[in-house]
């Protein structure tokens, strides 16, 4: 299959890692050039980057919160 670039027509694509800081370090020395640096949000810890087609991308490594406030709970 032969992929087609269409100018004006990007995607969102998100790229699970289990360690989003490795990956992003690894990244980052081969030139990807981040637009947001690991932060947190409610699906986890992600970083945003533009690919060279100029699709949005992000590695995210996803975290359950509520298993973390469960864990809180069990060492009150």
């Amino acid at each position: 299959m032969e992929k087609t670039y269409i100018p004006g027509i990007t995607a969102k694509i998100t790229i699970p890692t289990s360690d989003c800081i490795k990956k992003y370090c690894e990244m980052k020395s081969l030139g990807v050039n981040f637009i947001k640096a690991p932060a947190y949000s409610h699906r986890g810890l992600s970083a945003d980057f533009i690919d060279a087609f100029g699709n949005e991308c992000s590695i995210l490594e996803e975290r359950n919160y509520q298993s973390s406030y469960a864990f809180c709970d069990e060492i009150r």
